[in-house]
């Protein structure tokens, strides 16, 4: 279905340090808004405002060989080395060089949920040098199926000049993923334990890598269990197959990826239907798949924020200057087909 391009001239109150996105909206025609969170912000004061918990909460945890922990550091009560801050409508999650290793009684970590220390690479309170943030909604909110769009820019764009070391994501999981090594056979990945990722799915609307800034990532990650009880986790990357588009997944490979002006913001959706995807940027597609007969990709799912330092993909950490290492977004929305509209957009 060919979309239909809202312009809303409505210009957000940002401070001089960042410019005022365009809320710009690629709605398709018949879809009607489920959720949204145009990060208004709660309890606020003169540093900002506070995500509203009660669609986001805070998680921290572990994988990919990541350099960071992920923190519940606000800026309303943390204005020095807070890791998220909203500002006149724009929600920001900042990564830190914490000048030294420290620890989560040091920096106040989130919650784990599940990832005990025991659990190698799920060790969430472990001792590293750098923090973030990641906001999700899962047990808040989740959804199975629809058009979901973000407004977002991503990080160093106001410096003009990328480091690398970054890995900030949208994306979304299984609502009904347990979530943690400790409750799915231990160290590693147990098929026996039904939800466990990757047989719970995970669409990846949004990745990005601050050494390629000009360049975005789409994937998705799933187990189709053509092998029965073994462990046979598929991605456009790791086993790439005829239901991936071209140049979708990353696995590293410097010819996949998708065109981004990085230093702009820009809006990216994903139309997630019964058995197809397809990703957008700035209302044009860019990528499809065919998810026919996966079980893994047609369940609700819930919304994650994230900026990971260091790990398999955000690759070496080389940032002198701090102060742009975030990602901003102005809005989060979902539509689905002949749904009742529930959103107030003024």
């Amino acid at each position: 279905m060919k979309p239909l391009l809202i312009l809303v001239s409505l210009l957000f109150s940002l401070p001089a340090w960042s410019d005022a996105p365009l809320a710009a909206t690629y709605v398709l025609e018949g879809y009607g808004c489920i959720w949204h969170d145009e990060f208004d912000g709660v309890h606020c004061n003169e540093n900002g405002c506070e995500l509203n918990q009660q669609y986001w909460q805070f998680q921290n945890l572990n994988v990919n060989n990541e350099e960071m922990l992920y923190t519940q550091r606000q800026c309303t009560d943390y204005p020095d080395d807070y890791n998220y801050c909203i500002r006149d409508g724009v929600f920001s999650i900042h990564a830190r060089d914490e000048g030294k290793p420290v620890r989560c009684d040091d920096v106040n970590c989130a919650d784990d949920y599940g990832w005990p220390c025991e659990s190698g690479t799920g060790c969430a309170d472990r001792e590293e040098r750098y923090t973030s943030g990641r906001a999700m909604t899962k047990n808040k909110f989740e959804a199975k199926y629809g058009y979901v769009e973000v407004s977002f820019r991503l990080p160093f764009s106001r410096q003009g000049k990328s480091r690398s070391g970054l890995w900030p994501a949208f994306w979304m999981l299984d609502a009904t993923i347990n979530e943690g090594p400790g409750s799915c056979g231990g160290d590693s990945l147990d098929r026996s334990c039904e939800n466990a990722w990757p047989v719970a799915g995970e669409l990846d609307i949004l990745e990005h890598v601050s050494a390629t800034p000009d360049i975005l990532f789409h994937n998705v990650h799933w187990d189709p269990g053509v092998n029965g009880p073994g462990w046979d986790h598929r991605s456009c990357d790791i086993r790439p197959i005829d239901v991936c588009s071209e140049n979708m997944g990353w696995g590293g490979q410097i010819d996949r990826g998708f065109a981004i002006d990085w230093r702009e913001w820009n809006v990216i959706g994903i139309e997630w239907q019964e058995n197809s995807i397809k990703w957008t940027l700035n209302g044009k597609i860019n990528a499809t798949m065919d998810t026919t007969g996966e079980e893994e990709l047609n369940r609700a799912m819930f919304p994650i924020m994230n900026i990971a330092v260091g790990g398999a993909m955000g690759g070496e950490v080389d940032i002198q200057d701090w102060t742009d290492a975030f990602i901003e977004f102005a809005y989060i929305r979902w539509y689905q087909k002949g749904a009742e509209n529930k959103c107030d957009l003024q």
